[in-house]
């Protein structure tokens, strides 16, 4: 009777006192707790949570009634483990319901790369703790609809979403500039004029365009979500050293390829251009968040 008590100790004084009247809900919460824990065998979680996760999901006895069947009830079984950081509850999520999301998405006819920035940030977004160190994603699903189906809404929205980005997408080259040449002042003095909002824009969006899709999903996460080198490597299943050292390196490849378009279209000489890139490293992060933030919008 575990689940049933931590269930009933959650609920609302005011919903538990309609629900009193329901003579019967005791050996359905029973059943329910059954039917949801042999759902998922491979899976350690207690009654007691679970009774409060469900408690925390019912507002009336017609909600109840819905998140009490079969399959409801074992999808929040799996949400409420992911939540908690099982990580093989996260597992199972990503076997059973992902595979149908990136069908999802390629009915979109988005490219296998875009497919997969969108997952990854799916992924993010449903397991990782918010940045305030609140509940993951995935605890906002409230079993009042199919969780596969919740799922790929949210990656169709994530996609849109992207999409739209696409489109609108300018980096803040100017500011940028301000920061990468300021403690190089007698080469901006040079290249004053050569030097433009759109020049900047252009290297650092083709320079974008040449990373692949896991580099510039890392720099999006960690730069603009704020994502640590620990949840990275959770993100991607490998060790956190692997993941900034990943970071590391696409970090160093979109600060090249910026720098080789700029040689490129400016004509300025390689030695003048390492030296502004060299004294922008010290600014790099407050700089690649700017420009990762503005492009978002």
């Amino acid at each position: 009777m575990a689940f049933a008590n931590a269930f009933w100790s959650a609920l609302p004084s005011d919903v538990r006192a309609v629900l009193a009247e329901d003579h019967g809900l005791a050996a359905r919460l029973e059943t329910a707790w059954q039917t949801a824990a042999a759902a998922w065998r491979e899976l350690t979680l207690s009654a007691e949570h679970l009774g409060v996760w469900l408690a925390e999901r019912s507002t009336d006895a017609a909600e109840l009634d819905a998140l009490l069947a079969p399959t409801a009830v074992a999808e929040l079984f799996l949400a409420c483990a992911c939540a908690r950081g099982d990580r093989a509850a996260m597992r199972c999520l990503e076997a059973r319901y992902f595979p149908p999301v990136r069908g999802a998405l390629a009915r979109m006819r988005l490219s296998a790369d875009s497919v997969d920035d969108v997952m990854q940030g799916l992924r993010a977004q449903l397991l990782l703790p918010g940045r305030d160190g609140g509940l993951p994603g995935i605890a906002g699903f409230r079993g009042r609809g199919a969780l596969g189906a919740w799922l790929s809404v949210s990656a169709v929205r994530a996609a849109c979403k992207q999409l739209e980005r696409g489109k609108n997408e300018r980096s803040d080259g100017d500011a940028a500039l301000q920061r990468l040449s300021a403690p190089a002042r007698n080469v901006e003095e040079q290249y004053t004029r050569a030097w433009s909002r759109d020049a900047f824009e252009r290297a650092f969006v083709a320079a974008m365009a040449q990373l692949t899709a896991r580099e510039k999903t890392l720099l999006r996460l960690h730069y603009l979500d704020g994502v640590t080198i620990d949840q990275l490597g959770a993100v991607y299943r490998t060790h956190r050293a692997t993941a900034a050292r990943w970071l590391a390196s696409a970090r160093q490849r979109l600060l090249d390829r910026t720098r080789a378009a700029l040689i490129e279209e400016l004509q300025i000489p390689l030695a003048d251009c390492d030296s502004i890139i060299a004294a922008a490293q010290s600014q790099l992060e407050l700089t690649l968040h700017r420009l990762f933030a503005t492009r978002s919008r």
